[in-house]
């Protein structure tokens, strides 16, 4: 009621959009329709004077992320860097499910922003596309260990024909950094390896 009569707001909200690869994908330069009542969405923007933002409904973000576990039942704002900044609508949309969109020249980019934002569910999915696409990535290893890619690590590993081989590359690693999962696939590819090179080759 303003000044004795009823205001009606209404409009269109649009939620999906079919991009040029005939993939649907998400809308997250609109606002979130009832984010005023149910406060239930997180503001992506840059800079000070906030001049490029991204909008989404946090539930499906914060379940993911622990960085992004938002609890109280407000709006939230958070400042994002402005550098890569075209691939954080990448990242929303893969931590939202989207597959098929992207490619190798993003892969980087979007993984940082995975890794500061606490997003395991992009980085399993970026891994997948990897490896399902043949994405060469520039420094296998070190990649594989420094973002988790489990699908890439075991490609690296499979390369490897002796165990002296395989102790050349993991020294020039930061070990200290490494996971615990992963330093265990290493210490058993590794005993594999000294296996086979103990056995004595049979020749008929």
């Amino acid at each position: 009621m303003t000044n004795g009569g009823i205001t009606i707001e209404y409009g269109f909200q649009i939620e999906g959009i079919l991009s040029s690869d005939n993939i649907w994908t998400f809308n997250f330069h609109d606002p979130v329709f009832d984010c005023q009542e149910n406060q239930n969405m997180i503001t992506f923007y840059t800079g000070e004077e906030r001049t490029t933002f991204f909008f989404c409904h946090k539930q499906l973000l914060s379940h993911h992320s622990s960085y992004l576990n938002l609890e109280l039942k407000e709006n939230d704002m958070m400042e994002i860097s402005d550098y890569f900044i075209d691939c954080f609508d990448y990242l929303l949309q893969i931590g939202h499910g989207v597959r098929g969109i992207g490619g190798v020249h993003k892969t980087y980019e979007t993984l940082e922003f995975a890794l500061e934002y606490k997003l395991p569910n992009v980085i399993q999915l970026i891994d997948q596309t990897a490896r399902i696409n043949s994405w060469r990535l520039e420094n296998l290893v070190s990649e594989a260990i420094y973002y988790g890619l489990k699908h890439r690590l075991a490609e690296f590993l499979r390369e490897q024909r002796t165990a002296e081989e395989l102790v050349e590359v993991l020294k020039k690693m930061d070990l200290e950094t490494m996971s615990g999962e992963i330093m265990k696939k290493c210490v058993k590819r590794f005993l594999e390896l000294e296996i086979m090179e103990e056995e004595p080759s049979v020749f008929v």
